[in-house]
């Protein structure tokens, strides 16, 4: 499988790397994200995804593992912005899929 996103999260001390790639299966439209420590490469999570089409499946990956990032390990951030700069679902809208991404304008550094 060859990786389509890769980025790292800080909290000032450790490390998260998030790898994005194709679902195994060709004929399937599908993603898996995988969260990682980047010291020791221990998997933190994995899940697969899928969609109607690729860019369905790929959205739904990155909106999970942007609400993974948000839920569970909310103290980390991209480019020191305060923010994962992922995608991350709307839950105040029923009966339809809406995503939503904050980052600041102006970054750090």
């Amino acid at each position: 499988m060859a990786i389509a996103v890769h980025r790292t999260f800080t909290n000032g001390v450790d490390e998260i790397t998030l790898s994005v790639s194709a679902a195994a299966d060709d004929d399937v439209a599908g993603y898996r994200y995988k969260l990682a420590l980047a010291s020791s490469g221990e998997e933190l999570d994995a899940r697969t995804f899928f969609g109607e089409d690729d860019l369905q499946a790929f959205l739904f990956c990155l909106t999970a593992a942007g609400d993974m990032m948000a839920a569970v390990y909310p103290g980390y951030s991209w480019v020191g912005s305060g923010a994962t700069g992922l995608l991350t679902s709307d839950r105040a809208v029923k009966d339809r899929w809406q995503a939503s991404v904050w980052y600041p304008t102006k970054f750090s550094g």
